[in-house]
């Protein structure tokens, strides 16, 4: 694993992870910081305990692990993977819980980029044909899977369009202004993938909490 610096303030980090092939984090915890994680190539998992729970992430979609909530990123692209990491606000620490090495947290490398693509072209079809006027019954028959199942694609997809830019919801205020302060962009919390695209002059840190120029 390795990693680039683009921000860092005296509770604000941000940074682009790369894993290698079949490579993850340690399973660990934050006590003050929250974690937003953006994939931007490849595929990521982000594993939570306490609740227990995954998270599957091509690029452009995000997730989040809030503080003392145990996680760990792993790749299961058949390439590296790499993916933003906004933490903050807060002291920034890095404590392994080691209790969880040998949890049962086996994956899979064999998942394929384009097969995720499609469940998520499917989902946004099965959105619109329930804002069509379909009923639910009809698109499980339709797509072969649960009613339960339609309602819960059906909610999250709602949600979503009724909801900021998903960075305004996972970042705080500070978070979210040194973004846009740093890069001068305020597309940075709608688009994070064009981070890439910044010239790497912007790729610096500071630790007083100071920006440099752009």
């Amino acid at each position: 694993m390795s990693n680039t610096e683009i921000i860092k303030t005296d509770d604000v980090l941000v940074r682009i992870m790369v894993l290698s092939k079949d490579g993850s984090t340690e399973w660990h915890y934050h006590t003050e910081v929250t974690d937003c994680f953006v994939c931007l190539y490849g595929v990521i998992k982000v594993e939570t305990r306490d609740p227990d729970g995954q998270v599957v992430l091509i690029p452009g979609q995000r997730t989040e692990a809030r503080p003392l909530q145990v996680h760990r990123v792993s790749n299961i692209y058949k390439d590296k993977s790499e993916y933003l990491l906004v933490q903050g606000v807060g002291t920034y620490d890095f404590i392994e819980a080691s209790d969880c090495k040998n949890a049962n947290c086996t994956y899979s490398t064999n998942i394929k980029l384009e097969d995720i693509r499609n469940l998520s072209s499917r989902d946004k079809d099965i959105y619109k044909l329930h804002t069509d006027g379909k009923s639910k019954y009809e698109i499980s028959n339709l797509y072969d899977i649960s009613v339960d199942r339609v309602s819960q694609i059906c909610k999250q997809l709602a949600e979503y369009k009724l909801s900021y830019p998903p960075l305004k919801n996972l970042l705080s205020v500070r978070s979210q202004n040194i973004l846009i302060k740093h890069f001068d962009d305020k597309q940075i919390l709608e688009h994070p993938e064009k981070i890439m695209v910044h010239p790497q002059n912007l790729w610096v840190t500071t630790g007083s909490g100071s920006f440099p120029s752009v």
